[in-house]
């Protein structure tokens, strides 16, 4: 049997060393970028989803089925699909944080009523474009720091947290149905069971004719467990549902 000697290719034993070093090294490496690979693949795959299950106040009776999947653990950004009592999809939200400030761009599709809206940053400010059967619309908003719209009125709350819990806070909200922001104060308080419950009672009479005051429950700082009052998502014939949300959060990978 042939036998490979090394000293026939590697006549001094100081280059047989070195050669066992690198391939230390080449090994280290390795399991080392497949301990990277690894914990980036587990990362990845972790997926926070809020489940909101929406009913009447009176009746109890199903309305919908809101799940938020989170896509930015750390800006907290988010998909949306809204699932009818037949398991159909009816409704989409994507929302996205930028780079700097906290006011999210959001798309929104509902195929059921023909609605679309979307809110993206441009150089000339907030770029707002409004899609429904009765009327379409382009404007261009700023943002400002007691100022908001849509599904930002959540980032809003987180930012200034402490703040509404200290003392009541004005915010403006731009609602794109109305094409218009209108005015909300916002209180907090401490509940007994720990929770913070979050009110937003609108200034302007107008819309105190069709709002009510608005109502979130928070566990955490970014916890939401609870919301009451009217909501941005319409029925089939298209009304706003007056509606109760219970939300769970489910991680998996």
């Amino acid at each position: 049997m042939y036998r490979l000697n090394l000293h026939t290719i590697y006549h001094d034993e100081k280059e047989i060393a070195m050669l066992f070093s690198q391939l230390l090294k080449i090994a280290r490496f390795q399991l080392i970028f497949m301990a990277l690979a690894i914990s980036v693949v587990v990362a990845s795959s972790l997926v926070s989803q809020w489940v909101g299950k929406a009913s009447s106040p009176d009746s109890k009776k199903p309305q919908y089925t809101e799940v938020r999947t989170t896509t930015n653990e750390e800006t907290g950004a988010f998909d949306v699909e809204y699932i009818d009592a037949n398991s159909k999809v009816f409704a989409t939200k994507s929302l996205k944080i930028p780079t700097t400030g906290w006011h999210p761009e959001i798309d929104f599709t509902d195929k059921r009523n023909n609605i679309s809206y979307s809110f993206k940053h441009t150089r000339a400010g907030v770029k707002v474009q409004f899609n429904s059967k009765k009327e379409s619309y382009t404007k261009v908003i700023q943002a400002k720091s007691d100022f908001t719209w849509d599904s930002g009125i959540h980032f809003y709350i987180l930012q200034n947290f402490d703040n509404i819990i200290q003392s009541d806070r004005q915010v403006e909200i731009f609602l794109p149905e109305y094409g218009k922001a209108f005015s909300f104060t916002l209180k907090a308080k401490l509940l007994s069971d720990g929770q913070y419950l979050v009110t937003m009672q609108p200034s302007n009479m107008f819309l105190k004719l069709f709002v009510d005051e608005l109502k979130v429950w928070y566990k955490s700082k970014k916890y939401l467990t609870k919301y009451e009052g009217i909501s941005d998502i319409k029925d089939a014939q298209g009304e706003n549902y007056n509606t109760v949300i219970d939300y769970t959060l489910n991680t998996s990978p």
